[in-house]
């Protein structure tokens, strides 16, 4: 499961608040290819039920033409814009009349509407000015982002964020694809980086190195010559280290989450030639990638392993079938363990290959139908089968081998460390070239795991040595967290820095780094301590001068901000806190980081909570950063379109937590024009998560999500004229991360109870404090993990909650993947009573509630027999109000054949008639 599952996942410190900046609250993802040598420094959303709201989904807003077309289409699911575009042509000749009647009642109330809101303002609350960032302090630690503009209280049709944006991406950041690149042989020259999409120029940062692999005449000749559609467009480019070769991507079809087949071709820089990376099945190729020197590229056909070096292709393993994975993930491990589909690891000299083979011959099938085909001519439904380990079924069987590229005609050689049942959580080399490495098994409910140092013998071959272990066995028996941050540390006698790595270790409940040297240490020094979390994946070493960059929850739970550290003075300093700003962007809020493989420089990320932007910074002695040296995407084009709009404001704060336990985080997403004065005028919708290990409450971006959305169309009723002014509750409860373990593991053993008993008294903590919430009027919604908990709490504070929306929830853990919920619930004939009290199963208190339920019927993830079972149990409540939506072939995103907009739709019209009654 995926704590990115919301609209939109998954997540600063200066002492003043830029003034005159009109920019709001996003969340960024970064697709950076993992081979290239740089580092991107980001949070690891692998705690949850994945999935997501994904922007790249919309439409592009060039598809419509006007915003009342935008609305029209708003309102259907198909995304053949071509057919609505008539369908609007049609409407809008039949309704222009009508238009002009409507549009002079409209300007008329916007005229009744500042006439009242001026007179009952409270002078205070009008003290908000726009193009100024108001804090206004509730708690302690609580604030109000605002920059909306007078009050925020002339509203027109035009002047909110619409639904129908949500479909245009028209106030969705744009994201850079920036990317440094690596020189073959100078480590003087750093910074560098490609220009252009068909041509591949590299140039330095500062216009010292220009060099030219391939030109766009280059390269459409390449294609012609190549018997390619001269159309033809790469979906993705990757250099190889030498820069002799370019790897692209001209074909993609999704397989899962992290999985897809493709097809590539390999274009040659000297002969400026193409020719497909593989000579049979090439439209079946999987992983992709060029080795760390040289390049020679692994890949994976049909489950089994091969590499190329372009002069032969290397068939590695020959036994991969449909329950053999070699080298790539099945779909559990691709799901929750790794979080990819490649499962193989080049040695950093490019001379080995570590690659984790999977059996699935006991992994019990599930299957499922395809209704929507690609042949029209199937009267029947397609059927779709995928080995998917419910809790307390087998588990696939892992083993790891090493492979010599210096013999390719020698076998594999087996790395006899795992045990039945147990998990592969982990690889990483610790060396410059072939000689060590560290991998990390757990056993299957992973509270145990074992720390396996293996080293290259003289005879070429691998010993393995247990170095440490990690066990919750003997105190709170809880899960211990998967983490992929291990960075070797080579040894450098000038500077007394002797061999080691770092990796992430638990330290009074929190996540720090620690440095083990040497490298077979059991125990770690701590580089990093406090009651705050080291993010996992974040780290990044600079050889040369022996800083270490991090990023981390320092300043609150919900933020991250990028730190450096010496080794040698052991100075610590808030990197992101002493940037100098591109003008006219803020800094107030959390961050990403990736720095140049040399470590001179560094692409800084400001992802929210104000507009998204990115920049380059030469890094002074690795500790501080001064002025951008360009700004890659200040998102101007945003900022232009946001500065009219009257938007939504944030507010942080924190409700205090159990006796012995942290406060909970919250967030409240107030509407254009709120005013904390008028007494039961807003209703509240509490948008959940609550995962173990994830992070609702965050400073992301959010003015292109659904309920920025709605809370936008609750003020000017531009789209549903039964709206009713809205405020949107995040919260995060126990069990979430950045707490701390007592935190996150109390929790363990019973998913759902106590997090909906949390979400019940925060709803009546902020109803009791803020008399403009209207207790009569209270619902929630969730997605996935949220889908779930929105049907505990309904079953546990019904009377509370007037509606809940939930879309593809679990409804029984029985039904969800075993590596998941074992690791937080054990398995089931070990906690039956667990496993009982976590099922959704008061029926009854759910009935005396309204209830809107949504699936895929595609969902490999969380499959459709959750909701199903649950809507068989409800029908036999005498007396239930539940609407049922099911999209058919959808999966846990609900995208396909159009069925966002419509979704989009259902929630809110659900959501408006029912409050508005």
């Amino acid at each position: 499961m995926d704590s990115n599952i919301r609209i939109s996942e998954n997540e600063s410190s200066h002492n003043n608040y830029p003034e005159n900046n009109q920019s709001f609250p996003f969340i960024h993802s970064l697709d950076i290819d993992s081979t290239k040598p740089s580092t991107e420094i980001e949070l690891d959303s692998r705690n949850d039920f994945r999935d997501s709201y994904d922007n790249s989904l919309y439409l592009p807003e060039e598809t419509f033409e006007t915003d009342d077309q935008r609305m029209f289409y708003s309102q259907f699911s198909d995304t053949n814009t071509n057919r609505y575009k008539n369908l609007y042509i049609n409407w809008k000749r039949k309704n222009s009349g009508f238009k002009k009647i409507f549009i002079s009642i409209i300007a008329l109330l916007g005229l009744y509407l500042i006439f009242i809101n001026t007179n009952s303002t409270d002078k205070k609350e009008s003290s908000k000015t726009a193009n100024s960032d108001v804090i206004d302090k509730v708690n302690d630690s609580s604030k109000i982002i605002d920059s909306s503009g007078d009050q925020m209280s002339q509203f027109t049709s035009k002047n909110v964020i619409k639904f129908s944006d949500l479909i245009s991406g028209a106030y969705s950041p744009s994201r850079s694809s920036f990317k440094f690149i690596s020189h073959p042989n100078d480590t003087s020259i750093d910074g560098l980086h490609v220009e252009g999409s068909f041509d591949f120029k590299i140039s330095s940062l500062e216009g010292t190195f220009q060099h030219v692999l391939a030109t766009t005449a280059d390269m459409l000749g390449a294609i012609e010559n190549a018997g390619l559609d001269t159309k033809t467009t790469f979906i993705s480019s990757k250099i190889s280290q030498d820069w002799k070769f370019i790897l692209l991507e001209i074909k993609r079809t999704k397989v899962f989450r992290h999985s897809y087949f493709s097809t590539y071709y390999i274009y040659s820089v000297n002969n400026k030639t193409l020719q497909p990376l593989s000579n049979t099945m090439n439209d079946k190729v999987m992983d992709a990638q060029f080795s760390p020197k040289g390049h020679s590229i692994s890949f994976i056909i049909e489950n089994d392993l091969y590499t190329t070096n372009m002069v032969s292709q290397n068939r590695i393993t020959t036994n991969g079938s449909e329950n053999v994975f070699n080298g790539i993930s099945d779909w559990v491990y691709e799901e929750e363990v790794l979080s990819s589909s490649k499962a193989h690891w080049w040695s950093p000299d490019s001379s080995k290959i570590i690659f984790l083979q999977t059996n699935d011959t006991l992994v019990p099938e599930f299957k499922y139908s395809i209704y929507n085909s690609n042949n029209q001519n199937n009267s029947y439904p397609e059927g779709q089968s995928i080995k998917y380990p419910k809790a307390g079924f087998p588990n696939p069987t892992a083993k790891l081998f090493v492979f010599d590229l210096n013999s390719p005609e020698s076998s594999s050689v087996s790395l006899d460390i795992t045990e039945p049942d147990s998990i592969v959580t982990g690889v990483s080399w610790i060396t410059n070239g072939d000689s060590s490495a560290i991998i990390k098994i757990s056993n299957r409910i992973q509270n145990h795991f074992k720390v396996f140092l293996i080293s290259k013998s003289q005879e070429n071959r691998y010993n393995s040595k247990l170095v440490r272990e990690i066990s919750s066995v003997n105190t709170d028996k809880a899960w211990i967290d998967i983490t992929s941050s291990i960075i070797y540390i080579p040894a450098d006698s000038s500077r007394s820095i002797s061999e080691g790595y770092m990796d992430i270790v638990e330290s009074k409940g929190f996540n720090h780094i620690g440095l083990f040297s040497p490298i077979d240490s059991s125990e770690p020094r701590l580089l990093t301590e406090g009651e705050w979390d080291v993010i996992d994946g974040s780290i990044y070493y600079d050889h040369s001068i022996h800083n270490v960059y991090y990023k981390s929850t320092t300043r609150s739970s919900y933020s991250k901000e990028i730190f450096s550290l010496s080794l040698e003075s052991k100075i610590t300093k808030n990197l992101t806190s002493e940037l100098i700003l591109p003008s006219n962007v803020t800094g107030i809020g959390s961050y990403d980081a990736s720095v140049s493989h040399e470590g001179k420089y560094a692409i800084i990320r400001y992802i929210g909570p104000q507009i998204p932007w990115d920049a380059v910074y030469k890094l002074k002695s690795g500790l501080t950063a001064g002025k951008p040296v360009f700004v890659i995407s200040d998102n101007s084009r945003l900022r232009e379109s946001v500065k009219n709009l009257a938007l939504p404001t944030i507010e942080m704060l924190s409700i205090p937590g159990q006796a012995g336990y942290a406060d909970m985080d919250v967030k409240l997403l107030l509407p254009p024009g709120f005013n904390s004065s008028l007494k039961k005028h807003y209703s509240v919708l509490f948008n959940v998560y609550g995962g173990p290990n994830s992070k609702m409450v965050d400073e992301s971006y959010f003015l292109n999500n659904w309920n920025a959305a709605a809370v936008s169309a609750s003020a000017s009723k531009s789209e549903f004229q039964n709206a009713v002014p809205l405020i949107v509750v995040y919260l995060d409860p126990r069990g979430t991360a950045f707490k701390g373990r007592k935190f996150s593991r109390i929790v363990s053993g019973e998913l759902g109870t106590i997090e909906a008993k949390d979400v019940a008294r925060g709803a009546e903590y902020l109803l009791s404090k803020f008399e403009y919430m209207d207790p009569a009027r209270v619902g929630i919604w969730g997605w996935s993990y949220g889908g779930f908990l929105t049907l505990k709490v309904l079953e546990t504070a019904p009377k509370l909650f007037k509606l809940g929306m939930s879309v593809a929830p679990v409804t029984d853990w029985k039904f969800y993947d075993s590596v998941y919920t074992e690791r937080y619930m054990n398995l089931p004939e070990n906690n039956i009573e667990g496993y009982g009290k976590s099922a959704v199963h008061d029926y009854d208190n759910i009935a005396s509630t309204n209830l809107l339920l949504m699936h895929g019927t595609g969902d490999d993830n969380v499959h459709i027999q959750n909701s199903y079972i649950f809507v068989d149990k409800m029908i036999q409540v005498s007396n239930h109000n539940m609407t049922v939506m099911v999209y058919p072939d959808s999966d846990h995103s609900i995208v396909a054949n159009g069925a966002r907009p419509f979704l989009n739709n259902m929630l809110s019209t659900y959501l408006f008639s029912k409050f508005s009654k």
